[in-house]
């Protein structure tokens, strides 16, 4: 199966610009206590924007449940930084099939490799053009943003996520504020915040449904873990 490189450079895009994001996560509900108990939504999620906002690395999982209009991308699985290097694996949609491909962002330089073929080098002027992946966790474009500027939250329990129990917070966003985390949604979404307690509440996972029950959910795990971006073979 052949891949465009616009298509290929499309996804990459995605990726660099999601932070947020779920391969592997289980969840299980086991909510407690009445409204009137639970923590202020809104502070919680001021609290894990300033802890997002402080992360230097992270491991992003993304799993798309339907077609999302504007949207090829099936799943992503990599690990990112904050000065922008990357690495993973992904699945996209082209014309009707499933293809995998694997990527490399290393120092401003784009490495992709399709089903097929060998890993191609894009341009210091491509990779510029894809995305800047500095923005998953910028304080003003990024996953912290959208963390605090969500509308109408509410914490609506606590559930466990991964064997961690975890606070559930609920609200809605605006295609405005998934542009740069989604680019190319046409609609805004209802918005699911699993939130750790005893890591200062960052998010464990993020879920967004789009009209027409389609969702995307998304899981930041291995917070500040080290791991190696060297140039692919």
């Amino acid at each position: 199966m052949m891949i465009s490189r616009q298509r290929l450079v499309g996804f990459v895009a995605l990726f660099t610009v999601l932070a947020g994001c779920s391969t592997g996560t289980s969840t299980s509900t086991s909510a407690t206590g009445t409204a009137a108990k639970l923590p202020d939504a809104r502070t919680l999620l001021t609290q894990s924007a300033a802890g997002v906002g402080a992360i230097n690395s992270a491991h992003l999982a993304l799993q798309v449940n339907g077609t999302i209009p504007g949207l090829d991308v099936q799943a992503i699985d990599g690990d990112f930084t904050r000065t922008g290097d990357a690495k993973g694996t992904g699945k996209i949609a082209v014309s009707g099939q499933i293809a995998e491909i694997e990527f490399v962002l290393l120092q401003g330089s784009l490495y992709l490799k399709g089903p097929t073929g060998g890993y191609q080098l894009l341009p210091q002027s491509a990779a510029d053009g894809v995305y800047d992946p500095r923005v998953i966790l910028d304080p003003a474009k990024g996953l912290p943003n959208l963390l605090t500027t969500v509308a109408d939250p509410k914490t609506v329990g606590n559930e466990v996520v991964n064997g961690t129990q975890a606070t559930k917070i609920t609200g809605t966003v605006t295609k405005e504020q998934l542009s740069s985390l989604l680019p190319g949604v046409p609609t805004g979404a209802d918005a699911t915040f699993w939130l750790l307690p005893d890591t200062k509440y960052l998010p464990a996972k993020v879920s967004l449904t789009f009209p027409g029950n389609i969702s995307a959910d998304m899981s930041l795990s291995d917070i500040d873990k080290p791991f190696a971006v060297t140039p692919p073979v």
